[in-house]
């Protein structure tokens, strides 16, 4: 009994090592990870999601046969015009007939995926009534009825952690946790250095990764910042030598040149760069962080998606003008850690907007059991808020970071507060329009400095190949004139020489007269007898 116990716990645990297997289990987040990108895909041209009732699938179906129509019109004009511009009249055909089909194919799913989503629509219905009698609230997220009850408290403690998060960390963690991606961050091989005074400055070792050379400039910049340390010229003269750090430890190519020659070498050529601008650049104001947080959240993604990109990168190099490949699990993993930075972010606000409000909540609805409320509570808190406010109008775009932050917190407090179903949906489509507006001026915005770039980069270039046409024609004339000059400079040598000529020969007559002038004159030879 005792050997058949043995045999069987034996069994037991071998059987557990074989279902804890890391390979098999990356394998299975891989395969979801597929699909999820495969619905993400489907999901953006075709709405398979559940419906909350009749409206929301009437919604769903609708957009959805409209989309799929679209798309089909739109296949039905671009493959004849792709062939016939690639093969002419026989690629117009081929184009048509392709145009034709995917048109079909296009309008058929379409109707058949909308027409899915109003029968599911009306089917849960019934069901939504009875939950909405019940009291509970449709989450748009798990797409399922849930109790209508929300704590800040609870979820500030479950996204947050009991403590919270020292300023100056960008993640959401506490200083001695390190998110998944950065964990899963390859580190750089030891190696000896000919100078570490960069990485004293950070405050990191020479094998910190891209994203731990990141936090750290990040935490110490805000320590040292000028608007933190007024009239502090030591503190200045820090907050631009870690600036001056992180600008070359942040660039791989600089990075290799200080490790292997030093800081004259890395720091070649490098322009000069006021450090608050610098600092702003990168991470943006930070003066509004307690109001919206850090809105640059790629850059708080330390592991996956660096990696996700430089592999992008690579592939891209690699296989030239194909598009570049990218791993499905490193494109899920960077996007589940997106969606938890934005959550700490959202928490963390409400967090911050909840402690700037308490003390007039305390003031206007009664204290806290056991708390004292100072008669003059309203009058310093709005005294205190309005000097932060003109503080941050001062401040790079402070004017229009504080008119959005206001409309938007108004707005949404009228569509909580909102005593009737019109007035909540009337304030609904405000920030609707609101929001559609701020796109457009946007995109105007980012046309209006596209086409000014476009336009600089055409006058450059058109400079450039003038300068390159008078550089060209300056050497063709020169050449010109090289050739002209030599038989000329050989004509006039010519010429010289013709001139020289009786010159030399009158000069060697008259030497010949003067040579038998001088000589005396021979008696004549005896004649013989």
């Amino acid at each position: 009994a005792g050997g058949s116990s043995s045999s069987r716990s034996s069994a037991e645990q071998r059987q557990a090592l074989v279902l804890y297997d890391p390979d098999a289990a990356e394998q299975a987040e891989r395969e979801q990870a597929e699909r999820a990108i495969i619905q993400a895909v489907l999901g953006s041209v075709f709405s398979t999601r559940k419906p909350r009732d009749v409206v929301a699938g009437t919604s769903s179906g609708l957009k959805t046969m409209t989309k799929g129509i679209g798309l089909g019109l739109a296949a039905l004009v671009a493959q004849p015009y792709l062939g016939a511009k690639q093969q002419g009249a026989k690629g117009f055909v081929k184009g048509m007939g392709a145009g034709l089909a995917a048109c079909t194919a296009s309008t058929v799913a379409g109707t058949v995926v909308g027409g899915t989503q109003i029968l599911r629509g009306v089917m849960n219905t019934p069901r939504a009534i009875i939950q909405k009698s019940r009291g509970q609230v449709w989450n748009t997220d798990t797409r399922k009825w849930e109790v209508d009850w929300y704590s800040l408290a609870e979820e500030a403690a479950e996204v947050l952690g009991d403590a919270e998060k020292p300023e100056g960390s960008p993640d959401g963690k506490d200083d001695g946790g390190k998110s998944s991606s950065s964990a899963s961050a390859p580190r750089r091989p030891s190696r000896k250095v000919v100078d570490r005074t960069f990485y004293e400055l950070l405050d990191v070792a020479p094998e910190a990764t891209d994203a731990e050379i990141r936090k750290a400039f990040y935490k110490k910049s805000l320590e040292l910042h000028p608007d933190k340390n007024p009239d502090n010229p030591e503190a200045t003269a820090k907050f631009q030598a870690v600036s001056d750090a992180y600008r070359v430890l942040g660039d791989e190519e600089r990075r290799r040149a200080y490790d292997e020659h030093g800081k004259d070498s890395a720091t070649a050529g490098l322009s000069k760069i006021e450090p608050v601008v610098f600092f702003a650049a990168l991470f943006g104001s930070h003066h509004f962080e307690p109001f919206i947080g850090r809105l640059r959240l790629a850059q708080e993604i330390d592991g996956d998606l660096q990696t996700l990109l430089r592999d992008a990168a690579a592939s891209f190099d690699e296989e030239g003008d194909a598009p570049p490949s990218l791993d499905a699990l490193k494109v899920h993993r960077a996007q589940k850690q997106m969606k938890k930075v934005e959550r700490i972010r959202q928490v963390r606000c409400a967090v911050d907007l909840v402690t700037r409000l308490q003390p007039m909540v305390s003031a206007l609805l009664g204290p806290p059991e056991g708390a004292e409320v100072n008669p003059e509570t309203c009058a310093e808190w709005e005294k205190a808020q309005s000097a932060e406010a003109e503080k941050l109008a001062k401040t790079p775009c402070g004017t229009e970071m504080l008119y959005l932050i206001g409309w938007i917190y108004s707005n949404r407090a009228r569509q909580f507060f909102a005593g009737t179903m019109l007035t909540r949906i009337v304030a609904q489509v405000e920030g609707s329009l609101h929001l559609a507006q701020s796109k457009a001026n946007f995109v105007g915005t980012v046309g209006k400095t596209a086409y000014t770039v476009n336009g600089v980069m055409k006058t450059a270039e058109k400079k450039r190949l003038a300068g390159e046409a008078q550089d060209d024609e300056a050497e063709k004339a020169e050449g010109e004139e090289k050739v002209a000059e030599k038989p000329s400079a050989e004509s006039a040598s010519g010429k010289a020489e013709s001139a020289e000529a009786p010159a030399k020969a009158a000069k060697a007559q008259g030497k010949e007269a003067k040579e038998a002038a001088g000589k005396k004159p021979q008696p004549p030879a005896p004649t013989p007898a």
